[in-house]
């Protein structure tokens, strides 16, 4: 990326990546370059050689400066959790009873679910390390006071459920409504189209999109491949160990 006394220099990803070092100099093996936001150059390479990239001094001679890309924490949902049970009660609890010998720091309790009507559990989203992931997984079960819970990993994509659009809540959405359904400027639950095929808002921007290719809900991850994409990336970019 340009450091900040060179950012009028570059002025666009393409710049960047054009006066990015050549691969043959350095003997590096690099998989992929993307274009980023901010004039920014994605570089993918084994890993060996990201140290071949920071020692490269060039770089910092016409502007540029190397930053590593950071992976995201895994995260786990528990299921069946007692609904009485407080962040505090909830962490102390997966550590005496599940997480012996781990550090309490490794652990982050994100989110708890509000519980709903009739049910005496409720869900909670956890982020941990590499380590504590594969310690649970070997187990099978999490062991919370008298219960034994299920959990999944969690990979959440931010997707407004207003516009369907991807990177904010829809408390924050400033865009017209798009029905997750049929498509049309309305929100899904407003939607009179039910009875037919859905029609992927998203999908159907896309140029040359076939009629077959949009017949599916903007919030199926399992069918809508911009969704499905994001969560491979998801995966990708999270540090499972």
């Amino acid at each position: 990326m340009p450091d900040e006394k060179n950012v009028s220099k570059f002025a666009s990803s393409s710049q960047t990546r054009d006066a990015l070092l050549k691969p043959a100099e350095c003997g590096l093996r690099v998989e992929k370059i993307t274009l980023a936001r901010n004039n920014c150059v994605k570089v993918t390479a084994r890993t060996p050689d990201i140290d071949k990239i920071k020692a490269c001094t060039g770089l910092a001679e016409i502007g540029l400066k190397i930053s590593e890309d950071i992976k995201s924490l895994p995260r786990l949902i528990i299921h069946g959790i007692p609904a009485d049970m407080c962040p505090e009660d909830i962490k102390r609890d997966l550590m005496a009873q599940n997480l012996n010998g781990f550090h309490n720091d490794d652990v982050k309790i994100i989110y708890i679910y509000p519980l709903k009507q009739n049910r005496s559990t409720t869900s909670c989203v956890i982020e941990v390390s590499p380590a504590i992931r594969r310690a649970l997984f070997n187990r099978g079960r999490i062991f919370l006071h008298f219960l034994a819970c299920n959990f999944v990993d969690h990979v959440r994509i931010l997707q407004c459920f207003r516009c369907l659009a991807f990177g904010h809540f829809a408390r924050d959405c400033k865009a017209m409504p798009s029905c997750g359904h049929c498509s049309e400027p309305h929100e899904s639950k407003d939607c009179k189209r039910k009875d037919q095929p859905p029609i992927c808002c998203n999908c159907r921007g896309l140029s040359g999109a076939a009629t077959s290719d949009i017949a599916h809900s903007a919030l199926d991850a399992a069918k809508c491949p911009i969704l499905g994409k994001k969560i491979k990336d998801k995966i990708v970019n999270t540090n499972y160990g």
